[in-house]
């Protein structure tokens, strides 16, 4: 017995017309019947039924064995699907306790987002999905519930296919990189195709993702991928093009020029103290008020610039944004035999974001192939790769810009030229205020001399053997590679405000040399060039047994027992150098020597440490691994199809756990209890326009692992120490070894709930108490001020509530 994609159907009823003899289906979706003597010219019929499936009658004369795929009922209003994937197996929805939503992609499928993680965006209730970047590639903030983590990587664990995706940049490697080049990195997902997704699960609660044990105190999304269907060949080609509005004024609250030039003047009026005098210039009212005052422009022209400034509207959004456009390929070949399924795919989409500069273009491929090598071995594989480029600017973002600049600046002079206008520096080595030490600003001028861009190569490859050992046992062996490498590089120029800033104290060309202001400059000429190279590798194997079987019709018991290694590397480097002058054959030329600079404004430290990146340029490197061992076992117990208890029990031990004996075993576990009381005689008889009334609870521990933080002591290799000629090592982290994952305590209580096969409606009341890793300060002399352990405590607890209605739904028309 399969569904409509050759996966086996457990739990299916197989009865025998007119007779008291009926059947379940086992973990391989077989079953068996001892059928009454038959007499001649005549057949039986098996009625077979599975919860989600359209019910079929087969006749059977005198067949030993026989095929049967069942097909989705299309009228029935049980949403989402019968038979839940976790990741580490297939379970009946039915037998499932914890706090979990399923979704097909088809229903979420968005041509104007590029991933899946932003079609997710309102879709489940639960998972907040935060747009923290305008630029189109940056991946979305996802949280499930809240957060549990200070110190750890917040985002929900990632399964695809069974196996856990690892994060393309560690923490460490990250820390880094430049924000403009992390957002262009994307997440774990970002590799993936949307159109070959089958269906996504977010499992939430404890009793769901404790078989995920030390990763998945965020929550576990996991996604299935489309696979071939027997004896079925099909080819499709899908393009969209989709047209995106750029922003505008409309969709903001902001203050027009008029409005934000009297607020200025209240708040003027009103005495407000400013942090600094206001720099005398024409951008600003307060500006135009210290002319005035200092008698630097005589009161018409005073009324004058400021009618001007009333008027100007400068927008922003039609200056810096654009309507953007992205364009989708997708090509799929899929079909085989009983014997051999294949589905191949190959996409290329590329997107232009509203945000003017900011380009992306991605190519997508992959191949899955599933063996039925005889009635008991069969195997799956799965091979894929993208190729992933984009595209934006360095140290300034346009549309952030135009979200936070007042429309009372103008972007250019009345003569058409670029207005920049003034703020004070903060360069370090010219200390003095006043008029003569300020900077001018424009952001055009920002966007022509800057740019980042990223290019990031992934491939996966991963086999999954099931070999059946027995009627209700299966062994599993499911073994994985993922391999990542990114490529960043980001230039601020030397006309940037922030080289100016932070390096060289005045505006190109405003300066000699012999001059003060060139005196103390550390880097007279040229930008700075930021590269980074990164590359993550990871290995993944697991060992299952899985049993189900059903007893006397009335029991059903689901289990599963596993052992699992995988390691995760990340390594790589990047580099800083100053004085890059693109323009000029990507020639570099060398910042200032320090004996020859002069600071201004008293007897100020150059401090070498810091000047010494700048003379002989700036350099990292990241060496990240993580190792695990697990074990882990799960059950679900199913008595009558009225009373279903789960159990889930993970041990996991890892490098990044402290040796303390007494904390090495620290399994997460979770148990959980589900009544579905609309099954009970006594409601059915009475309340038939209840289709479905569960009512669940659970409690259990989740785990989370702070990759970038180790039980050992890191120390930090530098180079010579100055004055005493010998190599010199920083303390970054101090040893603790009674350092352990964070753990979270979780409980949950649900109620599901369907009327009319057209209503159904989910509550879900939920708690979760974690502690989490902190930085507690301890005495500088034991070599550093911090150190890291287990002290904090994060409660998260919420309501959520999801209803969905469904007037109609046939095989050709649904209203939902």
């Amino acid at each position: 017995m399969t569904d409509n994609t050759q996966e086996p159907l457990l739990g299916a009823t197989v009865r025998v017309r007119g007779t008291k003899i009926a059947t379940t289906t086992d973990i391989n979706g077989k079953f068996s019947l001892t059928m009454p003597a038959m007499e001649p010219g005549k057949a039986y019929f098996l009625e077979i039924s599975y919860l989600g499936m359209e019910k079929k009658v087969v006749r059977f004369r005198d067949s030993n064995t026989m095929r049967i795929a069942m097909v989705a009922d299309k009228s029935s209003q049980l949403d989402e699907v019968e038979v839940v994937e976790t990741g580490y197996g297939r379970l009946p929805r039915k037998d499932m306790v914890g706090a979990f939503t399923t979704v097909k992609a088809d229903d979420i499928m968005m041509p104007a987002y590029q991933t899946i993680d932003q079609m997710l965006q309102g879709k489940i209730a639960g998972l907040m999905v935060v747009n923290s970047s305008t630029r189109v590639g940056a991946a979305p903030k996802l949280t499930i519930r809240g957060k549990s983590t200070i110190l750890g990587n917040t985002d929900p664990l990632w399964v695809v296919d069974g196996v856990i995706q690892e994060a393309p940049l560690s923490i460490d490697a990250s820390a880094a990189m430049t924000t403009d080049m992390k957002e262009l990195i994307g997440n774990q997902v970002s590799w993936l195709n949307p159109q070959d997704i089958e269906t996504i699960t977010v499992l939430k609660d404890a009793s769901a993702t404790a078989i995920y044990g030390s990763k998945a105190s965020n929550g576990v999304i996991v996604i299935t991928t489309k696979k071939g269907s027997a004896e079925r060949t099909s080819i499709r080609y899908s393009t969209n093009i989709s047209i995106r509005q750029r922003p505008n004024y409309g969709m903001y609250d902001y203050m027009n020029s008029k409005e934000r030039i009297q607020f200025s003047k209240e708040a003027y009026d009103a005495g407000v103290r400013y942090q600094s005098d206001p720099l005398p210039q024409i951008y600003t009212y307060e500006g135009l008020m210290a002319m005035f005052n200092k008698h630097m422009i005589s009161e018409t022209d005073f009324m004058k610039q400021m009618e001007r400034l009333e008027t100007v509207n400068t927008d922003w959004f039609d200056l810096l944004c654009r309507n953007s456009l992205s364009q989708n390929h997708n090509l799929s070949i899929s079909g085989g035999t009983q014997k051999v399924t294949y589905n191949a795919s190959f996409g290329y989409s590329n997107s232009k974001g509203t945000e003017i500069g900011n380009n992306q273009n991605q190519f997508t491929s992959r191949l899955n192939i599933g063996i039925q090598f005889n009635k008991r071995i069969r195997a799956s594989f799965n091979i894929s790769g993208s190729n992933r480029n984009s595209y934006g600017y360095s140290g300034v973002s346009p549309q952030s810009y135009a979200l936070s600049t007042s429309r009372a600046v103008p972007a250019f002079e009345e003569n058409g030229e670029r207005a920049f206008y003034k703020s004070y520096y903060t360069y370090q080595l010219n200390k003095t205020l006043g008029p003569n030490n300020t900077y001018g600003y424009n952001v055009f001028n920002e966007m022509d001399n800057s740019y980042s861009k990223n290019r990031g190569n992934t491939f996966n490859v991963s086999a999954n053997l099931d070999f059946q050992v027995l009627k209700w046992l299966n062994y599993q062996i499911v073994g994985s590679m993922q391999h990542s490498d990114n490529s960043s590089e980001g230039y601020k120029g030397e006309r940037t405000a922030y080289i100016e800033c932070n390096y060289r104290g005045y505006a190109v060309g405003a300066a000699e040399p012999g001059d003060a202001l060139y005196k103390a400059a550390l880097l007279p000429y040229g930008g700075q060039l930021t590269n980074n190279n990164t590359t993550m590798n990871s290995l993944d194997m697991q060992h299952r047994l899985v049993a189900g079987h059903t007893f006397n019709d009335i029991h059903r018991l689901n289990g599963m027992l596993g052992f699992e290694m995988r390691s995760a590397k990340t390594y790589g480097k990047g580099t800083n150098v100053w004085g890059y002058v693109p323009e000029r054959g990507e020639s570099l030329i060398a910042p200032s020597k320090p004996e020859d600079i002069v600071p201004i404004g008293g007897e100020q430290s150059i401090g070498w440490g810091a000047f010494k990146n700048l003379f002989e340029g700036g350099w990292n490197s990241v060496n990240n691994t993580s190792n695990y061992v697990s074990l882990f076992a799960t059950a679900a117990y199913s008595l009558m199809n009225r009373y279903v208890v789960n159990m889930n029990i993970r041990s996991d031990a890892s490098n990044r756990f402290g040796q303390d004996k007494r904390k090495q075993f620290d399994p997460t576990y979770s148990f959980g209890f589900s009544w579905k009381i609309a099954e009970e005689n006594f409601f059915k008889e009475h309340v038939k326009w209840v289709d479905q009334l569960n009512l669940r609870a659970t409690y259990g521990i989740q785990g989370n692992v702070v990759n970038s933080i180790s039980p050992e002591l890191i120390a930090s290799y530098g180079g010579v120490l100055s004055g005493y000629n010998e190599y010199y090592a920083t303390i970054a982290s101090l040893p603790n070894p009674y350092l352990k994952w964070e753990r979270t305590k979780t409980w949950n209580l649900g109620l599901d709930l369907q009327l009319f096969r057209s209503v159904s409606m989910n509550f879900e009341y939920y708690g979760r108490r974690s502690n989490a890793i902190i930085e507690q300060d301890v005495a500088e002399e034991y070599g550093m001020g911090t150190l890291r352990l287990n002290g904090g405590i994060i409660v998260n607890h919420g309501v959520e509530w999801s209803m969905n209605i469904t007037p109609i739904k046939t095989k050709d028309w649904t209203v939902n």
